[in-house]
C-alpha cells in the first residue's frame, strides 16, 4: 500500500515538473479575445517608441544661417514679424545677409558663406552699404548667427548653435542617444527578472515621460545629451518589455506573428512623427507632445 502510495506521488510530481506554461495556453487557447485584447493595448507602446527613436530629425532638422551683425539685430528681428508672408520675410533677411557676407565655392558650387562675414566697421542699417566695397577680408562670426526661421521656427542647431566648428555635435548627441538605448537593453531587461514585467515597464514609461520633459527645457546643449541618453534608455525598456509581454502573453504558434505585428506599431510611430513634425515646428513643443504619447498610451494600458 505505501509502496502504491510513494509510487502515485512520485507520478504525480513528474507530471508537475514537465508541465509548461505553454502547455496552458494550449488547453485553453493559444490567442484568445482577452489575449488580443492586453496584446492591442500592449503594442501601442510601440507607437511613441518609435517616434521617440528618429525624432532629432527633426529636433534637429538643418537650418541655413550666416554670421550675425550686432549692429542689425534689431533690424533682423523686425524681419522676424514678416513671418506671415514668405516673399517678404526672404526679401528682408537677405538683404542683410548679402551685404555682409562673401560668396564661396564649395563642391563647384557658389553659395553665401555659413561660417565668415566680412571684416568691416559695420554701422546702423544702409539700404546702400555692402560690406565689399571696403574689403575682402573675411573673418569667423564673432557675434552669433542670423537664421533662418521661416520652416523651422526653432531647433537645437538654432537655440545651441550647432553650426560651423559645432556642427559634429548634432551627430554625437544621436550617438550618445544610442548608446543609452543599449544601456537600457541590459538595465531593463535584468530588472524585469528581478521585479516583473509590469512593474518594469512601468518604470520604464514614467522616466521615459520625465526624462523626455527635462529634454525640453534643456537650457544647454550638454543637459540636452544628456536627458536624451535617459531618454533612449527608457524607451528601448519600454519597447523591449512590451515585445516580451506581448509575446508571452500568447500560444507558441502565435508567437512569430504577433512578434511581426508589433513591429507593424513601431511604423505607425514613425508615419505618425511626420505628422508631428510638419505641424509643430518649434522643437521643444515637438519634445513634449511625443512625451504626452507615452503618458497617453501608458494610461489606457490595463
Amino acid at each position: 500500500m505505501l509502496c502504491q502510495f510513494s509510487s502515485l506521488q512520485e507520478k504525480n510530481e513528474d507530471v508537475k515538473s514537465s508541465l509548461k506554461f505553454d502547455d496552458i495556453l494550449i488547453k485553453i487557447g493559444e490567442f484568445g479575445r482577452y489575449q488580443r485584447r492586453i496584446y492591442f493595448l500592449i503594442c501601442l507602446l510601440g507607437i511613441p517608441v518609435a517616434s521617440i527613436n528618429l525624432s532629432q530629425v527633426f529636433l534637429a532638422q538643418p537650418t541655413d544661417h550666416w554670421c550675425a551683425v550686432k549692429e542689425w539685430k534689431t533690424d533682423v528681428d523686425e524681419c522676424m514679424e514678416l513671418r506671415s508672408d514668405k516673399d517678404e520675410y526672404y526679401k528682408c533677411m537677405y538683404k542683410f545677409r548679402n551685404a555682409s557676407i562673401p560668396i564661396e565655392m564649395e563642391d563647384e558650387v557658389y553659395s553665401y558663406s555659413q561660417c565668415r562675414k566680412y571684416d568691416a566697421n559695420y554701422t546702423s542699417w544702409d539700404s546702400d552699404y555692402f560690406a565689399g566695397d571696403t574689403t575682402n577680408d573675411t573673418i569667423e562670426c564673432d557675434e552669433g548667427w542670423n537664421y533662418d526661421t521661416y520652416e523651422y521656427k526653432r531647433t537645437i542647431i538654432t537655440d545651441f548653435d550647432l553650426v560651423c566648428d559645432q556642427k559634429t555635435f548634432v551627430e554625437l548627441a544621436q550617438s550618445i542617444y544610442f548608446v543609452g538605448v543599449l544601456v537600457g537593453s541590459f538595465f531593463f531587461g535584468s530588472l524585469s527578472d528581478l521585479v516583473g514585467r509590469r512593474l518594469a515597464v512601468t518604470f520604464a514609461a514614467i522616466f521615459s515621460a520625465i526624462f523626455q520633459a527635462a529634454t525640453a527645457l534643456s537650457p544647454t546643449f550638454w543637459a540636452y545629451t544628456m536627458f536624451r541618453f535617459f531618454v533612449g534608455s527608457c524607451n528601448i525598456g519600454c519597447f523591449l518589455l512590451a515585445f516580451v509581454m506581448g509575446t508571452e502573453l500568447v500560444g507558441p504558434s502565435k508567437r512569430v506573428f504577433t512578434g511581426i505585428i508589433i513591429q507593424c506599431f513601431y511604423a505607425v510611430g514613425c508615419v505618425l512623427l511626420t505628422f508631428f513634425g510638419y505641424f509643430i515646428r518649434d522643437w521643444r513643443l515637438l519634445q513634449v507632445s511625443l512625451m504626452s504619447q507615452v503618458v497617453l498610451f501608458w494610461i489606457i494600458l490595463p
